[in-house]
């Protein structure tokens, strides 16, 4: 669910451009994060959905220089 939630391959997952979308399917890959410890960086924008996930699953997140949140 990861992959297909965030568009990204391998671990760390490497997000570069979320623009969120459906919240509970978001959740679901923050508790997959979780449970698995699967590394994700953000390395551009997450929006709405997206950031949430970041929030949840936090411990295993990593925000770079370029990683950017947004919310409405």
């Amino acid at each position: 669910i990861i992959e297909e939630t965030l568009g990204c391959v391998g671990n760390p997952c490497v997000v570069d451009d979320s623009k969120g979308g459906n919240v509970s399917t978001f959740r679901s890959a923050a508790r997959q994060i979780q449970r698995t410890g699967r590394k994700i960086v953000i390395d551009g924008p997450c929006y709405s959905a997206c950031a949430i996930l970041a929030d949840m699953a936090r411990k295993n997140v990593c925000v770079t220089a370029k990683g950017s949140f947004g919310f409405h």
